[in-house]
C-alpha cells in the first residue's frame, strides 16, 4: 500500500516537483523526516502504525515535544479502516497541534458506528465530497447497466422445512435496517430465503451456463 501511494504521488509530482515524496522504511525513519528542520516541502508515505510507535516509549520527551510544536498535516486514506483504535488515538494524543484530514470512500456514520464513534467525530465536518453520481456524470467510472433473468423455480419448494428459522441477521444489518423498519423480520426472512437461494447448487449451475452461453 505505502509503495502503490508513493509511486502515485510521484506520478502527480513530476510536472511540478515542488514537493518532494518520501517513503519511510522504518518508525526511525519517519521519526527522522518529521523532524526535519529542512525547509523544502515533502510529503512523508507511511504506514499508522510507524506514525503510532513515535511515542514516549520509543523516544525522548524532548524530542517529542519538539515534535509536537512542528506544523504537520496528516491526510489518512481509508480512514473508515483504521483510524477508530488505540492507534488513531495515540497519534493525536502525541501530536495535539496536528492538522487531520481522512480521505474515504465509506464514512462511518451513526447507523454502521464503531464503538459509537463516527467519521465526522474523528475528523470535524465534511469539506468536499465527490459521489457515484458525480464520478458518472464526469465519466470517471462507468454507468449502472443492470440487467434481470428470469428463472422458474418452485421458490416455495426450495425452502425446505428443515432451513433454519431462527437466521440472525449481523449487528451492523441489523443497525442499519432498523433505522428503516421498526420491524425487521420481513428483511430478516428475504436475506434468509435470498441466500438460501444464492447458494442452491442447482441455481448455480444455472447462472454459470448463462454467462457460458450468453457472454
Amino acid at each position: 500500500m505505502e509503495t502503490q501511494t508513493q509511486s502515485s504521488f510521484h506520478e502527480m509530482n513530476k510536472s511540478s516537483n515542488h514537493v518532494e515524496v518520501k517513503k519511510t522504511n522504518s518508525t526511525k525513519d519517519l521519526f527522522k523526516e518529521l523532524i526535519s528542520s529542512s525547509s523544502k516541502k515533502k510529503l512523508i508515505v507511511s504506514s499508522i502504525y510507524k506514525q503510532y510507535r513515535i511515542n514516549e516509549s520509543n523516544f525522548k520527551k524532548e524530542d517529542l515535544d519538539k515534535l509536537a510544536n512542528k506544523k504537520i498535516v496528516f491526510i489518512f486514506d481509508e480512514a473508515h479502516r483504521t483510524t477508530f483504535g488505540d492507534m488513531y488515538t495515540g497519534i493525536i494524543k502525541t501530536l495535539k497541534n496536528a492538522v487531520i484530514f481522512g480521505f474515504t470512500g465509506t464514512p462511518i456514520v451513526e447507523e454502521n458506528s464503531k464503538n459509537g464513534i463516527t467519521s465526522y467525530e474523528n475528523f470535524g465536518p465534511l469539506i468536499h465530497k465527490y459521489t457515484m453520481k458525480n464520478a458518472i456524470d464526469d465519466k470517471k467510472v462507468l454507468g449502472f447497466n443492470c440487467e434481470y433473468v428470469i428463472f422458474n423455480y418452485d421458490f416455495k419448494n426450495l425452502i425446505s422445512s428443515n432451513y433454519d428459522n431462527n437466521f440472525e441477521l449481523s449487528s451492523n444489518e441489523s443497525k442499519i435496517i432498523h433505522t428503516i423498519y421498526p420491524d425487521d423480520n420481513e428483511i430478516r426472512n428475504e436475506k434468509r430465503d435470498f441466500e438460501l437461494l444464492a447458494n442452491n447448487l442447482s441455481h448455480k449451475k444455472n447462472v454459470a451456463r448463462h454467462i457460458l452461453n450468453h457472454w
